[in-house]
């Protein structure tokens, strides 16, 4: 079966990006074919893994029929492996997976719930659907039920662009996007931090929607290895105590988040500043 036999019927396209994931990939792979809604094609790009990642691609291609595997030798990186799949893929609607997470199985049928009722109510809108997820440890144990109060974070508040460019709150794995996203995001600029930051800060400067759902649709596996992961803000002494210990890392990413936001709308260093600073105080 080839790509083009696959594109025709199906409305989804779920992009899972793998490397060395062999740990914990059945798990990711058994919830996506334990959701609820099942009218999806799902396209993996790895990205050069030498351990069993590929041979358990290869089985679950051969034991389900809505997988496409991509050949691709170039070494691209968590970010660059999402938007060149999303550059190649043609579908309606978008999500995005990680290897070592768990999908909870109405996550894909509630979000697309919302997505639709989204696209009724801002006709020709480019759109973002985003939810809450679940903390929990490598072995799935609950660590926290919701990540947004983890993190302290305010999906409602970081809606308003200022506050997005200062801190990104949609977390890749829970999002959807419609094709009018993906006609914004791409190309990604080489300054992109990661490829759902990118994303949410062209929908929002484009007077896009960004519409969250406040249940959780993900366990959220927190290991050793994530690229990104869950930050708890317990308190504000501690919050402040571990940044000033963390000081050089925390201005590179600033540094990093700032250089973003500016190859999407143009944000003066002391407005990026004042809306830090004001953030925090909501927190």
């Amino acid at each position: 079966m080839n790509k083009n036999d696959l594109k025709l019927n199906m409305r989804l396209a779920i992009l899972l990006a793998t490397f060395n994931g062999e740990k914990y990939l059945r798990e990711q792979l058994d919830s996506l074919f334990a959701q609820t809604y099942k009218d999806w094609i799902l396209y993996i790009r790895d990205d050069g893994s030498v351990d069993k990642t590929p041979d358990i691609l290869n089985e679950y291609k051969n034991k389900y029929k809505n997988i496409y595997l991509f050949k691709d030798d170039i070494k691209r990186g968590a970010k660059n492996s999402f938007m060149w799949m999303l550059d190649k893929v043609d579908s309606e609607y978008y999500m995005f997976c990680d290897q070592d997470d768990v999908w909870l199985p109405f996550k894909v049928e509630k979000t697309l719930e919302k997505m639709l009722s989204m696209e009724v109510k801002n006709k020709g809108k480019a759109i973002l659907v985003n939810t809450d997820l679940t903390v929990v440890d490598s072995d799935l144990k609950i660590i926290m039920p919701s990540m947004w109060k983890y993190s302290k974070l305010n999906p409602y508040i970081l809606q308003h662009t200022e506050y997005l460019c200062v801190c990104n709150f949609v977390t890749g794995c829970t999002v959807m996007i419609n094709n009018k996203v993906k006609q914004l995001a791409l190309p990604v600029a080489d300054e992109a931090v990661m490829h759902d930051a990118w994303i949410a800060l062209k929908v929002i400067a484009n007077s896009g929607i960004i519409s969250s759902i406040d249940t959780p649709t993900i366990l959220y596996r927190q290991h050793a290895v994530n690229v990104f992961g869950a930050e708890r803000l317990s308190s504000v002494c501690m919050y402040v105590f571990k940044r000033i210990r963390a000081l050089k890392t925390v201005i590179s990413k600033n540094k990093a988040q700032f250089l973003m936001v500016n190859k999407i709308i143009p944000f003066p260093f002391i407005k990026y500043v004042k809306f830090k600073i004001l953030f925090f105080l909501r927190r």
